[in-house]
């Protein structure tokens, strides 16, 4: 039983690199709206992004006392975001926060993608 959560782990894993190419072709062929399905993705991506990476974003991007990397729920930017707004970024964490910036067109990135519903 204590292994259970790194078994389930591996097998989703394994899962998702196996179908994760047929699934995302069947899904485009599909789908009504295909840029609403790859921004999804795309959301979903960042996501696990935030907890597979948040050990290491938490020591390169943040100071100890900014806000934690990690919630399942949040983007890596939005988390970006939150410690932009309270000056807790590195030199690490301002250098990802201004690349951000740059590459979305639109202004305020990393701002906007916090969910202030958490």
């Amino acid at each position: 039983m204590k292994y259970i959560d790194l078994l389930l782990n591996i097998i989703a894993g394994i899962s998702l690199w196996l179908l994760r190419r047929i699934g995302w072709v069947y899904g485009a062929l599909t789908t009504k709206d295909f840029h609403k399905y790859n921004r999804d993705i795309a959301l979903a991506k960042d996501q696990l992004g935030n907890v597979i990476l948040a050990p290491l974003l938490n020591k390169l991007l943040i100071t100890k006392a900014g806000y934690k990397f990690g919630n399942r729920k949040e983007t890596i930017s939005g988390v970006i975001g939150k410690n932009y707004l309270t000056n807790s970024l590195t030199n690490h964490g301002k250098f990802w926060f201004n690349f951000l910036e740059k590459t979305d067109p639109r202004p305020n990135h990393c701002i906007r993608a916090i969910d202030y519903n958490l």
